[in-house]
């Protein structure tokens, strides 16, 4: 196969990959683990290609759609998370999307 296939090949992975991991996101879903029990090759290899050892993702909403992720990479530890560290970084993802919303009323009312 070619390189330039090779390529297309790759990023067509790695778009699926990431329709995974925003899906999940959007359902609310924290993810996390470490890279290279990842089943997924294209992931791995682009997390791998970054140093990162362990990642965790944690949807932010806000007014109550889907507005961003917290998102933490370690580069030297493999970090098995146990599920209340998980939770405490779900806490704060949610309080970011309470504050953003009491934000974006005050602002409101002081524009009206």
């Amino acid at each position: 196969m070619n390189t330039v296939s090779n390529k297309a090949k790759f990023r067509n992975e790695i778009g699926k990959e990431l329709l995974k991991i925003y899906g999940a996101l959007f359902k609310d879903e924290p993810i996390h683990g470490v890279v290279k029990e990842s089943n997924s090759p294209s992931f791995y290899k682009i997390m791998n290609s970054r140093k990162v050892q362990t990642y965790v993702f944690i949807p932010i909403f806000s007014n109550p759609a889907f507005w961003s992720r917290l998102a933490y990479q370690d580069y030297t530890n493999q970090i098995k998370w146990i599920i209340e560290g998980i939770q405490s970084l779900h806490l704060l993802a949610e309080n970011i999307g309470i504050r953003l919303k009491h934000d974006r009323i005050l602002r409101s009312s002081i524009l009206n």
